[in-house]
C-alpha cells in the first residue's frame, strides 16, 4: 500500500538523521521526567502525607490543561520555528517538574496545571516535526523518536530506583529530571535542523477534529489508540506503585520493573515497525489487543514480584504495537494525513493523561490490584476495535 503524505516546505535545509536526533534526544528528556515519576511517586505520596485518591485533583488539573491546549492553544502557535515551539513545550515541562519538587501540598495542582501546559505542547509539537521530517525523507522517523521517549522513561525509573535505594531524596530527582528537560530545550532551540510549520498546516491544525464527522468510522482506530495511551498513561505512573504496596518490592525492584517495561515498548515499536506491519493494520492491532489482555490477566492475579514484572514488560512490548498501526490509516487520506493523525493524537492523548486520574481514584475506592484489572479491560476494548471493519484498510491491503 502507497502511503502519500503532504511535505512541509522546509524553512532551511535541514538533515533527516540530525533532525530524528535532536527530536529524539527532546522526547528522551521528556520521558526520562515519567520514569522518574513513576519510581518516586509512592515516596512522594508517604512524604507529603497523600493517598492516591487525593493525588486525582493534580492530575485532573494535569489532564485538563494538556487536552486544552492540544485542541486551543497548540494551533495558535503552527506559525512558530519547531525549534522554539519545542524549546518552549520543553521549558514549561522542566518548570513543572521544579514546581512539583518544591511546592507545598496546597499548590500542587498549580504545579501540575504547569505541567500540563508542558505535556500537552511537548506530545503535539514534537510528534508534529517528526512527522514532518517522515514525510520531507520519507523515512522512518516516528518509531525511533517514540522508542527514544521509552528509553529515557527506562533511564529516568534507573536512576531514580538506584538513587533511593541508596538514600537519595525525591526533590533531587525532580530537580535533576527538570535540568535534563532544560538541557533539551537549550539544544533544540540551538539546532538548524527542524522546519518552520507551513501557513497551511497551521490551519488545518486548528480544526482537526471535525475529521471525525466527515469519517466518522475513524473513530474506531482512535479509540484504539485511547486504550492504548490509556494504558501507557496508567503504567506510567502506577506501575511502581502496585509493585512496592502490593507485591512488597523495593524500591530498585520497582523502578526495574518499569524500565523493563520502558524498554519493552521501545524494543516493540520496533518489531511492529519491521515485521507485523506486513501482516495488515487489522491483526496488528488484535494481536496486539490479545498478548496484552493475557499478560494484563497474569499481572492481575499473580502473587509473585518478579512474575508481575516479566508480564509488565511483554504487555509493554505487544501494546506498543496497537497505536502506530491504528495510526497508519491516517496515510490513506494522502495530503489530510496529517489533520487526521492530528485529531487521532488529542484522543488517543486523552487516555494517556486520563489514566492516571482514574485510576488513582479506583485505588483509593477498591485497591490497586483490582484497578490494575481496569487495565485488562482497556486492553480488550483494543481487541474489540480491531473486531470492527475497517472498510478503507481492507480495501488498500
Amino acid at each position: 500500500m502507497q502511503v502519500h503524505q503532504e511535505s512541509v516546505r522546509p524553512a532551511g535545509p535541514a538533515s533527516p538523521t540530525r533532525a530524528r536526533s535532536v527530536l529524539t534526544s527532546a522526547y528522551a528528556s521528556f520521558g526520562f521526567f515519567w520514569g522518574t515519576w513513576a519510581v518516586i511517586f509512592s515516596d512522594f505520596l508517604a512524604t507529603r502525607s497523600l493517598t492516591p485518591g487525593q493525588m486525582s485533583a493534580p492530575f485532573t488539573a494535569l489532564s485538563v490543561m494538556a487536552i486544552a491546549v492540544m485542541v486551543v492553544g497548540a494551533p495558535r502557535l503552527e506559525s512558530w520555528p519547531r525549534r522554539l515551539s519545542i524549546a518552549v513545550a520543553l521549558g514549561f515541562h522542566a518548570a513543572g517538574a521544579a514546581l512539583i519538587a518544591l511546592a507545598p501540598v496546597g499548590w500542587l495542582v498549580a504545579a501540575f496545571v504547569v505541567t500540563g501546559i508542558g505535556t500537552g505542547l511537548v506530545d503535539v509539537f514534537i510528534n508534529a516535526a517528526a512527522q514532518e521530517v517522515e514525510a520531507e525523507a520519507q523515512r522512518p522517523v516516528l518509531q525511533w523518536v517514540h522508542a527514544g521517549y521509552s528509553a529515557g522513561a527506562a533511564a529516568g525509573a534507573l536512576v531514580a530506583g538506584l538513587a533511593l535505594n541508596w538514600g537519595g531524596r525525591l526533590e533531587w530527582l525532580l530537580a535533576l529530571a527538570a535540568l535534563v528537560q532544560a538541557a533539551a530545550a537549550g539544544a533544540t532551540l540551538m539546532t538548524t535542523r527542524l522546519r518552520a510549520a507551513g501557513v497551511e498546516t497551521a490551519k488545518r491544525s486548528a480544526t482537526s477534529l471535525s475529521v471525525f464527522v466527515r469519517h466518522r468510522f475513524l473513530l474506531v482506530p482512535a479509540v484504539v489508540v485511547l486504550a492504548a495511551f490509556f494504558v501507557e498513561g496508567s503504567m506510567d505512573v502506577w506501575s511502581v506503585i502496585y509493585l512496592r504496596r502490593e507485591l512488597d518490592a523495593s524500591a530498585l525492584a520497582g523502578s526495574g520493573g518499569f524500565a523493563a517495561f520502558a524498554l519493552a515498548m521501545a524494543a516493540g515499536r520496533s518489531f511492529a515497525a519491521r515485521v507485523l506491519f506486513g501482516l495488515g493494520y487489522r491483526l496488528t492491532v488484535m494481536l496486539s489487543g490479545v498478548v496484552s489482555m493475557i499478560c494484563g490477566a497474569i499481572i492481575v492475579v499473580t502473587q509473585d514480584p518478579m512474575i508481575a514484572s516479566f508480564g509488565f514488560l511483554v504487555l509493554g512490548f505487544a501494546i506498543a504495537w496497537a497505536a502506530p498501526a491504528a495510526f497508519g490509516i491516517a496515510g490513506l487520506w494522502g495530503k489530510d494525513a496529517g489533520v487526521v493523525i492530528a485529531a487521532m493524537t488529542t484522543v488517543g492523548y486523552s487516555g494517556f493523561v486520563i489514566g492516571p486520574v482514574l485510576m488513582g481514584r479506583l485505588a483509593d475506592e477498591v485497591g490497586l490490584r483490582a484497578t490494575m484489572a481496569v487495565l485488562m479491560l482497556a486492553t480488550a476494548g483494543i481487541v474489540i476495535g480491531a473486531l470492527f471493519r475497517w472498510p478503507s484498510v481492507d480495501a488498500s491491503t
